[in-house]
């Protein structure tokens, strides 16, 4: 599991495990308990403040690769209003009695959150990372000499399109999830590949994908795409903003790399098509 969301769910789970058990005590402790049964049912205003800030540290520092962890930001600011009314419901049960409801609504509420907040981040640590999230990198192999060279993970011969083009490139219309989500134009590329005895078509977007069509193909020599996956570089951890070095041997990749901890997960493929001199033409 990436970082910083293992470390996140850690929190999480364990604040949980405090809140729950000061809600015991609140609700079973003994006569000796005394004053602490009332004092430890405010545990969760500074769990609150201090999940707050571990996660502004978070956004700013470590800076997870999704536009949704700015969301969940922005839904634990909200939060933390409520923790504010939450204190001063406490002088609203000074002057009434029957006004206790008001916090015990609150506690169960904040309770709900935090489990609604822990899965959230599960579901993060597995999702795939933003087109634009930074920083991305392929992975290299590094020669005997220093120099770097990107590694593919797939290489394919190229069979024409129709009778003469290797690749076209078209506008087609896409509409994003959602009832009232527009159509939006997106600049789409497709190619012939051969695998063993098949050809299979192949399309994706500028929008999805990175396409680079290259004319480098000697005349009469076979033209070929290949696959260079794009990684999203996990931060070392909630106050280490540092990234890996994306040279083989270094990454750890989720769902590709076993016995190593996890520090890169696929973003999204590269694709460099390499065909002869003028063979790219607009559909």
């Amino acid at each position: 599991m990436l970082e910083p969301y293992l470390s996140l769910i850690w929190w999480l789970a364990g604040c949980l495990l405090v809140v729950t058990m000061c809600e015991v005590i609140a609700a079973r402790g003994t006569s000796k308990w005394g004053a602490w049964r009332n004092r430890v049912k405010w545990v969760h205003v500074p769990v609150w403040v201090l999940t707050l800030t571990l996660l502004t540290i978070t956004d700013t520092i470590a800076q997870p690769g999704t536009k949704a962890f700015g969301a969940v930001l922005g839904y634990v600011t909200a939060l933390a209003f409520l923790c504010l009314f939450y204190v001063g419901s406490y002088w609203v049960i000074i002057k009434d009695g029957d006004a206790r409801w008001i916090l015990k609504a609150l506690r169960a509420m904040s309770f709900s959150f935090l489990v609604t907040l822990l899965f959230g981040m599960l579901l993060g640590s597995t999702s795939i990372p933003d087109r634009e999230a930074r920083p991305t990198s392929v992975e290299y192999a590094v020669s005997a000499n220093g120099s770097r060279s990107p590694i593919a993970s797939e290489r394919h011969e190229l069979k024409r399109v129709g009778s003469s083009d290797w690749v076209t490139v078209a506008a087609v219309e896409h509409k994003p999830h959602g009832k009232n989500s527009s159509s939006e134009l997106r600049t789409a590329y497709t190619w012939n590949e051969v695998r063993g005895t098949e050809t299979v078509a192949k399309t994706t977007t500028l929008e999805q994908d990175d396409v680079s069509v290259v004319e480098d193909v000697a005349a009469g020599k076979a033209a070929w795409v290949e696959y260079i996956p794009v990684y999203y570089l996990a931060p070392a951890g909630i106050f280490d903003g540092s990234r890996p070095d994306p040279i083989q041997g270094s990454l750890c990749v989720q769902g590709r790399d076993k016995n190593c901890t996890v520090n890169a997960q696929w973003a999204y493929t590269k694709y460099i098509l390499h065909v002869p001199a003028s063979a790219k033409q607009e559909g």
